[in-house]
């Protein structure tokens, strides 16, 4: 739970900079765009996935992709439906398995497929969009198996998927790229947006990957595009 605390701090660490960067452009007379910031996004990022606490020191650090559909009232709330899929290695013996009577040591990667739905608040800062969100979803965890017959001579090799609840947490902030006015002054209604995130998956149940508990920060840096 330290780990968890020390990460929510970080990222608010993080968040407050960045607000205060863009408090600083908006003293800049940059202008507010409450109005076109209001609709639906869709995005993609890329990143690292890095696996915390006592099951993240028995893996290595992998690679998140995600990508979303996310709506944004001019309230501030938005909501967010989210496709994430995360991969990391472990080494040889973090896993075992027996077949055919013996117990083998086993190396590879466990592969993370979430589902999730979120809500959360944005603020819209000029060109700066700070926000943060939480919910949950439905996590898909893979591990690799194998199924040795000595008698036959074969081995067969395929992976074991288990599906858990989950929950989902974390900050970012966009900067948008594209102006936002023409030269008519007339609003845009298309934006080009990138942005950087970090979100906590957390699945509160023993998997089958690990005696551990399932702790996942990631890492994004992405484009959003309003339509």
């Amino acid at each position: 739970m330290n780990i968890i605390a020390s990460y929510f701090r970080n990222v608010a660490s993080v968040t407050l900079t960045m607000v205060s960067i863009a408090l600083q452009a908006q003293q800049e007379n940059e202008p507010q765009f409450p109005n076109i910031l209001t609709g639906f996004y869709a995005y993609g990022g890329i990143g690292p996935a890095i696996p915390i606490g006592s099951y993240g020191s028995e893996r290595s650090i992998g690679f998140d992709l995600n990508t979303a559909m996310e709506y944004r009232y001019k309230s501030g709330l938005l909501l967010r439906g989210m496709f994430d899929f995360s991969s990391f290695a472990f080494e040889r013996g973090t896993i075992s398995q027996i077949s055919n009577g013996k117990e083998y040591a086993l190396s590879g990667s466990n592969n993370l497929v979430s589902l999730s739905f979120s809500g959360g608040y944005y603020k819209n800062i000029g060109r700066f969009t700070p926000y943060a969100f939480a919910g949950i979803g439905v996590s898909f965890l893979s591990k690799p198996s194998v199924e040795v017959n000595e008698i036959d001579g074969y081995v067969d090799t395929s992976l074991l998927v288990n599906g858990y609840f989950s929950t989902i947490g974390g900050a970012g902030i966009d900067f948008i790229l594209n102006p936002i006015k023409d030269p008519n002054l007339k609003e845009k209604k298309s934006l080009f947006i990138i942005y950087v995130e970090s979100f906590y998956t957390y699945i509160p149940v023993v998997t089958e990957t690990s005696s551990h508990r399932f702790n996942l920060i990631t890492f994004n840096l992405g484009i959003k595009n309003k339509f």
